[in-house]
């Protein structure tokens, strides 16, 4: 058994999903229209915009159970919490940079 077996299992399922994430946000990071120094602004500024801090909080962790148990600051993303993600320290949202105030 490789280690990728032991760590995923036998669940072919589960490593083809993996795969595809992937594949998925290493496109996301390759079709992006922005030079580095411009990420790393977004990703300082992400870090310190009292919102998208909160939201990376949740997405690494977990998100409450319902809106009204969110920190105010961030209900308005609750409905689409489920296509949040983090990448190379930015908030990203489908296919976009989340950008922070």
């Amino acid at each position: 058994s490789s280690g990728i077996n032991a760590e995923y299992g036998d669940n072919k399922f589960d490593l083809d999903l993996e795969r595809e994430c992937e594949i998925a946000v290493a496109t996301v990071a390759d079709n992006w229209n922005c030079c580095q120094i411009l990420r790393d602004k977004i990703r300082t500024e992400t870090e310190q915009d009292p919102c998208l801090s909160v939201i990376m909080k949740y997405i690494e962790n977990v998100w409450p159970k319902s809106s009204n148990s969110c920190n105010e600051i961030v209900k308005s993303f609750y409905a689409m919490k489920d296509e949040l993600s983090i990448l190379d320290g930015m908030v990203i949202y489908n296919d976009r940079i989340v950008i922070p105030k």
